[in-house]
Parts: C-alpha cells; sequence; structure tokens
C-alpha cells in the first residue's frame, strides 16, 4: 500500500532528522480501502513539518535540504524558530500531524493525501486551485508557476538571479500577513522554477521573509 517514507538520511548529520534538538516518533498505520496513516509525535522543539507528494524522484527535498539553517533563524517576535522536518508521501496516504504544509510538484498517479494541512503549495502547471481549495477547506492554498493568477510567480528569471512576485496576502503559521510584492534572489543554474517558487512559499507561510531577499536557492 502506499506510504510516507521519510527524505532520505544520506545528506549526512545536517540531515531531516537532527536528533540534538528534535525526538519524531513517525507510525504507519493501515486505514481502510488500502490507505495508510502517518502520525507525527513532536517530543520536543518547534517543527515545520512539509509533505512532498509525488511519486518519487522528487528535486525539492534536496533543495530544502539546503536552506534548512533559515528555519531556524527567529525572524520577528511571535514567529517561531525550529526544526524542519521533510516526508515524502505517495497518492492515496492518510495524513495526521501539526500544521503539516503539503507540498505538490506535479501530477501523481492515484488520489491525492487526506488529512488537514496548514497550507498547500502546487505546481499549476498540474494542480487547478480551485478544486485545492474545495478538496482541503481551511488551508492556504498557495499556486506557484507562470500563470497570471497564480499566488507566487516571476517577475524575471535568470540563469543565475530572479524575482519571485508575491502576488496575494496570505496568512504565515504564527497569525501574520505576508502582502504582495517582489523578492529579489540568487538562483543557482540546477533549481527548476517551481521549486525555486516552493522554497520561498514555504520561507513566507513559516514566517522567515526576512530571510528571502539575496538569498541563493
Amino acid at each position: 500500500p502506499p506510504a510516507v517514507r521519510r527524505s532520505s538520511p544520506k545528506w549526512g548529520d545536517r540531515g531531516p532528522f537532527r536528533r540534538r534538538a528534535v525526538a519524531a516518533i513517525f507510525h504507519i498505520e493501515p486505514q481502510p480501502m488500502g490507505h495508510t496513516m502517518g502520525k507525527c509525535t513532536w517530543e520536543a522543539g518547534c517543527v515545520y513539518t512539509v509533505i512532498i507528494c509525488s511519486d518519487g524522484g522528487c528535486s525539492l527535498a534536496r533543495r530544502l535540504e539546503g536552506i534548512r539553517h533559515r528555519f531556524e533563524a527567529k525572524a520577528f517576535a511571535g514567529e517561531r524558530a525550529g526544526e524542519l522536518l521533510v516526508l515524502e508521501a505517495g497518492a492515496g496516504c492518510r495524513i495526521a500531524g501539526a500544521d503539516p504544509v503539503l507540498i505538490l510538484p506535479k501530477q501523481i498517479r492515484g488520489p491525492l493525501p487526506e488529512g488537514e494541512f496548514f497550507a498547500v503549495v502546487a505546481n499549476s502547471d498540474w494542480f487547478c486551485e480551485t478544486e485545492l481549495i474545495t478538496r482541503y477547506p481551511g488551508a492556504v492554498v498557495l499556486t506557484c508557476g507562470m500563470r497570471d493568477d497564480d499566488a507566487l510567480t516571476y517577475a524575471s528569471c535568470g540563469e543565475d538571479q530572479a524575482v519571485v512576485s508575491v502576488q496575494r496576502r496570505f496568512g504565515t503559521m504564527g497569525g501574520r500577513q505576508v502582502l504582495p510584492q517582489d523578492l529579489p534572489l540568487r538562483r543557482q543554474p540546477e533549481t527548476s522554477r517551481f521549486d525555486l517558487l516552493a522554497c520561498c512559499a514555504l520561507l513566507l507561510l513559516c514566517g522567515k521573509s526576512s530571510q528571502l531577499p539575496g538569498i541563493t536557492l
């Protein structure tokens, strides 16, 4: 059956599960209709939980690993500093956790994950915002791509520089508001356009807007 799995720990001791700050217990439980449920129980610390739903071969988890330290910085009073926990899920899973963010980088074979999410960040090449709002009521839905109505898009995008446009207002996990704005960034050539937008969206959702101007993604 489909399962939720941890991102590969082979990236070193700064990997997705740093034991010094966070102890995570992760369970997979069978559900009716062949579905599974992932339950995350946090024993200590503040954790930003990110669920990447794909059929495999997703580059976003590795890109997030490169900016892990940005989530440890406390940007404003009231915004949380903590660990970034990245999990990968296949189609047809049910996920339970504390304010997880679901990221949909590309089309998947099978049903989307079930559960309650703080936010859903989706590639507008594959997913319709209206359908996601209907499926995940109460979640902040942010589409990323090159469409005029996307929440995050590009004002410009070159090989080593980009300007990301935030085109609508939305709330952060700490209760603040992100306003429409343009964010100049440095881009690594191997970073896909969606991965860069998704990283920006996640940092903004976690209240890390001060980390973005001039960041390299």
